[in-house]
């Protein structure tokens, strides 16, 4: 998870400094429909009233299931920074294949690119060329693959990637969405801090 942060702040970071005119740093992300302005208690009662199921909430981070781009079965983690939402991530259900998984990322890639008129920073390899899913797998729960791509968002950035699961040859797809307005909040507090 460290890692993924990683990359996402510097995804973000990159994104920030491109002279994008649409992509003004005045307003902020949305996660369906739904400003990332809000406090994390009304961020989370807007989603109940959408259809989501409050499961808890833990140190800063409200877990809600519920339907999100027609899969019935999805895991919303809001989190939230100071009191700040600064990123929802979705966890959509496993795939018990990297054909499968990669399927749904591609359609999301593709998805993306339309919605936000825009081309993803990405980075999908392998180190070797891993052909069976238990390999892949393992490539990527070592480090040795990594398969995310990036875009901004109005307001943000949004970073799809494939992880591996908990079971050897069961992937996992994530999307997390990043307000900049509220990562540069938290960021001028640290800084304070320090």
């Amino acid at each position: 998870m460290k890692k993924l942060f990683f990359i996402a702040t510097v995804l973000i970071a990159a994104m920030m400094s491109a002279n994008v005119e649409s992509f003004a740093q005045t307003q902020y992300a949305k996660f369906k429909g739904i400003s990332m302005n809000e406090p994390l208690s009304s961020f989370v009662n807007k989603l109940t009233k959408d259809g989501f199921e409050l499961y808890e909430i833990r140190e800063g981070t409200a877990y809600l299931t519920g339907k999100f781009a027609g899969d019935p079965d999805c895991m919303i983690a809001v989190h939230s920074e100071k009191g700040i939402v600064d990123h929802v991530a979705v966890l959509f259900s496993f795939f018990s294949s990297w054909e499968l998984v990669k399927f749904k990322y591609d359609s999301f890639k593709e998805n993306f690119k339309l919605k936000y008129n825009n081309s993803p920073i990405e980075n999908e390899h392998f180190e070797n060329s891993s052909t069976s899913d238990v390999l892949k797998y393992y490539a990527l729960k070592e480090n040795k693959a990594e398969w995310y791509c990036g875009f901004m968002i109005p307001g943000g950035g949004a970073l799809i990637s494939i992880e591996p699961a908990s079971e050897p040859g069961v992937f996992a797809l994530k999307i997390v969405y990043y307000d900049n307005i509220n990562r540069e909040i938290v960021k001028a507090s640290e800084m304070e801090d320090i």
